[in-house]
């Protein structure tokens, strides 16, 4: 049992997309979060939905995520979360698509409970 247990824990699951940038001429990468990285972004956003949609503390869970989720080839985190608030620099069309192609990939949002069960049916 616990070479089965070794195996599943050694395996790199942690699935990860290239994503072109052309505004910043280059390519990046997101990766899925771990549970414990999933589970620290998520009860970020909870706290700033109950606060109201637009909440400072909503835009802090969002790019919380780009932090955790953005990487390069080597899947190594190109942001800190302490750099968070940097990302409000940089375009905002771009941000938004990096945050929706990062919640796509790690199955988080309106529809990602179904979007994963179309998925574990299909052969």
């Amino acid at each position: 049992m616990a070479n089965l247990k070794d195996h599943i824990l050694g395996v790199n699951d942690l699935v990860q997309e290239c994503i072109h940038v052309p505004e910043w001429g280059v390519d990046v990468y997101i990766r899925m979060m771990t549970g414990t990285e999933k589970d620290e972004v998520s009860h970020k956003a909870r706290e700033g939905i109950s606060e109201g949609e637009d909440s400072a503390r909503t835009r802090n869970a969002f790019l919380l995520l780009l932090c955790k989720t953005l990487c390069d080839e080597n899947g190594v985190n190109i942001f800190r979360d302490s750099d968070a608030m940097l990302l409000m620099r940089k375009n905002p069309i771009v941000i938004e698509r990096l945050i929706k192609e990062s919640m796509r990939i790690n199955m988080m949002g309106k529809g990602a409970e179904e979007d994963a069960k179309k998925k574990s049916e299909t052969p």
